[in-house]
């Protein structure tokens, strides 16, 4: 089936810090890199032609998961115009087929708020050295995709 071309109308429309934290009470061990995991939630808000991503990072003792640093939680609202055109009826529920490229630009996006907001907020404590490392958005979002679909 060949996919229908629209033209879509992306802005930012919030930017919103839901959460930070940091443990004064860990140190990261000299020598050592710490760990670091990021989770990603996206959340079509159809009615408004919104887009939700959710994306959350948090630095860890690299020998001890559980052990956390500091780490963060921003979500990125955007505008979507035509948003409607791009959904997909299964059965009873809307399925969303936002195109690749225009998800990658919006998890760029949404990480380097994620990057700016996290750096603001551990500046000034023990674990000011901790910035989120440049990510790949495009490999980001191959696996996340990846894993969805596994799902």
């Amino acid at each position: 089936m060949e996919k229908k071309k629209v033209n879509l109308g992306l802005s930012i429309a919030g930017i919103v810090e839901l959460g930070f934290y940091v443990n004064e009470e860990v140190s990261l061990p000299e020598g050592k890199e710490a760990g670091l995991n990021i989770t990603l939630s996206v959340e079509p808000q159809l009615a408004e032609e919104m887009v939700r991503f959710t994306v959350e990072a948090g630095f860890n003792l690299p020998d001890e998961p559980a052990r956390f640093l500091a780490g963060g939680k921003v979500r990125t609202d955007y505008k979507v115009e035509n948003l409607k055109s791009l959904a997909v009826k299964q059965g009873e529920e809307e399925r969303l087929e936002l195109p690749d490229q225009i998800a990658i630009t919006m998890l760029s996006i949404a990480i380097s708020h994620l990057r700016a907001l996290l750096a603001r907020s551990v500046c000034g404590t023990r674990h000011s050295h901790l910035i989120l490392p440049i990510v790949n958005p495009a490999e980001l979002f191959q696996q996340v995709k990846a894993k969805a679909t596994n799902e």
